[in-house]
């Protein structure tokens, strides 16, 4: 399932496209301290759960979002691997793994590959998720990937906002897609252009309020015309009405303030 990996070298559980660089330590230094002071650091006993989490815990609405994501991507997944082959799938930038290891658990027959750049989030990941035979952790970014085997589906959630440039990624993205591939973009926020220099003081405010304003030139805030020049497909939209009602009334399958976006390639 995963035989491409085999030529990798493997350290604690992860394997490495890539060797790391000072620039991530860097960055995955100030990332982990600013997700501590956000509560977004867990234990092994609650990441081995999520997306489900105490009612009470701070981020139980965040997390119920996630999870009606989630939910939503599964079952979108699994009518493809209903009419084909098991699926091949890379969640880029996928953190501490939860949504790696939801897909491996929800789709048995197909392979998960979970990537990202810090390394200490990534090692927690495998460590906790070790018992899941058709899921693996690696480090690197998607462009040292290439020419591996490629994938039916990539998955980027709550991970586009650390991409300078989104369209130069998009582009790295479908090089590693199989024929009749998809790009699914989720859980992340766009912006009118008009809107862009607010979001991005928002941002500096954010970072500098948590005592780690290196990390503001890490997070981006992407004009929306950027990601429709590929012509995506609009899966979810909050704004829709029928969305609107239920996030009013409280119903179950609208929680999720971002739209989720499918680009078929």
């Amino acid at each position: 399932m995963f035989n491409w990996l085999t030529q990798l070298p493997r350290q604690h559980g992860v394997y490495a496209a890539a060797a790391p660089t000072p620039a991530h330590e860097v960055f995955a230094q100030a990332y982990v301290r600013v997700r501590q002071r956000e509560g977004r650091i867990y234990d092994d006993a609650t990441l081995r759960h999520l997306p489900a989490i105490a009612p009470q815990h701070p981020l139980a609405k965040e997390w119920r979002a996630r999870a009606e994501s989630a939910e939503r991507l599964v079952r979108h997944l699994r009518h493809k691997t209903a009419a084909a082959v098991p699926l091949r799938l890379l969640d880029i930038g996928c953190g501490n793994g939860w949504l790696s290891h939801a897909l491996a658990q929800s789709l048995p027959n197909s392979a998960v590959v979970g990537l990202d750049i810090n390394l200490p989030e990534l090692s927690q990941a495998a460590r906790v998720f070790a018992a899941t035979p058709n899921l693996a952790f690696v480090y690197g970014e998607a462009q040292h990937l290439l020419p591996a085997a490629p994938f039916d589906v990539i998955i980027i959630a709550s991970a586009a906002q650390y991409f300078a440039d989104l369209p130069a990624q998009v582009r790295v993205w479908r090089e590693l897609l199989a024929a009749q591939g998809e790009i699914h973009l989720l859980d992340s926020p766009f912006y009118p252009k008009s809107q862009l220099a607010n979001a991005q003081a928002a941002t500096r405010r954010y970072y500098q309020s948590h005592d780690v304003p290196e990390l503001a030139a890490h997070y981006h805030a992407h004009d929306l015309t950027h990601w429709l020049q590929f012509q995506p497909r609009l899966m979810y939209d909050p704004l829709a009405l029928k969305n609107r009602v239920r996030r009013r009334l409280g119903w179950r399958g609208a929680a999720s303030p971002f739209q989720w976006w499918c680009l078929h390639v």
